[in-house]
């Protein structure tokens, strides 16, 4: 709900989570403790949802989830995972024709690679995670972010993606007691 952005600080407060059941959508509290949570916003996304927020006042649906449809109802999980395929459907085709422009230029593609056309919202939140540690940001903070009890959780599955600090640590180790 849009009460849950705070526009003016650039946060999102997780506060509740939305289940779809036999008898329809039930909005109840997050899993655990750590599931309830605030998060900062990169500014691209305020600015995102600032406008999106002006259009859903002029279409009289604030009161309404922030992603609805446009009736002001919860959107299917199935009309949204239709939407990302065509998004992704899209996007590789710019990468395809950017690549193919490239190579009738006799200049090197760029490393642009198509997305997976089975792509899932589940592998964004993922990717998010991953592109996080893999530039170095903090272990504890990452696993904050996703919400996970305990940063071993976060460690178990994106251990892989950490940066290898190792020649680093031999070189402040030398620094230090040289």
């Amino acid at each position: 709900m849009w009460d849950d952005i705070d526009f003016k600080a650039g946060v999102l407060t997780v506060r509740r989570s939305v289940v779809y059941t036999k008898s329809g959508y039930v909005v109840k509290e997050p899993k655990t403790a750590s599931s309830r949570r605030t998060i900062s916003l990169p500014p691209f996304v305020v600015e995102v949802l600032t406008a999106h927020k002006a259009a859903q006042f002029k279409g009289g649906l604030l009161a309404a989830p922030v992603f609805c449809t446009r009736s002001g109802t919860y959107l299917m999980k199935s009309n949204v995972l239709r939407a990302l395929r065509t998004v992704i459907t899209r996007a590789n085709l710019k990468v395809t024709e950017a690549a193919e422009m490239a190579k009738a230029a006799g200049v090197p593609a760029a490393d642009a690679r198509p997305l997976p056309a089975k792509l899932r919202f589940h592998d964004l939140r993922h990717t998010h995670a991953s592109l996080l540690l893999s530039k170095g940001h903090s272990l504890r903070a990452v696993s904050q972010r996703r919400g996970h009890s305990n940063p071993a959780l976060t460690l178990r599955v994106y251990a892989h993606v950490l940066p290898n600090d190792d020649a680093q640590l031999a070189e402040g180790l030398n620094r230090m007691l040289a």
